[in-house]
């Protein structure tokens, strides 16, 4: 059995030792990007864009960082999306009916990255936005996005709410020689 077992081990192992790096994935997360901003006072429930922001990011940086470039990556997608409420009020979420987290990048159309609908009525302070599977690598090449999050209140809000919203992104690249 020795005797068999040896060249077989000795074949595989000149096997992987040859095998291409063009075969290789690299996976790594860009920085999770926070957002920190304050819903205002609402006279009436409804539609509202809870903020606007830039997240800066160094894609490039980052992917060297990783032994690739940024023409190397195949794949960039959410990771997670969370929504905290940091005042100290005894805000909820229980007056946010609906939510959706969008991303745009340079003169491309806004993409929808998440959204929680219905977000339940449980006195949540903090939630965590259902992930769409959408795919950003073709577009999140540049070094800045622009992320909107929107949804609906089915109550009035009485006091300005302080929040953040941090937002993790999965890079996969393949690594050429």
């Amino acid at each position: 059995m020795k005797k068999i077992f040896t060249p077989v081990a000795l074949a595989a192992l000149v096997f992987v030792a040859g095998c291409s790096k063009k075969n290789l994935e690299v996976k790594f997360d860009l920085n999770p990007k926070t957002v920190e901003f304050t819903v205002p006072v609402t006279p009436q429930a409804g539609d509202m864009t809870f903020v606007l922001s830039k997240l800066d990011y160094n894609l490039d940086s980052l992917a060297k960082a990783n032994s690739i470039s940024i023409s190397q990556i195949k794949s960039i997608k959410i990771a997670y999306i969370t929504l905290d409420i940091i005042d100290q009020n005894n805000t909820t979420f229980d007056v946010v009916s609906w939510a959706e987290a969008f991303c745009k990048f340079d003169n491309q159309n806004e993409t929808k990255i998440a959204s929680k609908n219905p977000i339940p009525a449980t006195h949540a302070r903090s939630i965590n936005l259902d992930i769409a599977d959408v795919d950003l690598a073709s577009q999140l090449k540049s070094s800045s996005a622009q992320f909107r999050l929107s949804g609906h209140t089915n109550a009035p809000i009485l006091n300005a709410v302080q929040m953040r919203a941090t937002v993790r992104f999965n890079v996969v690249g393949q690594l050429v020689n």
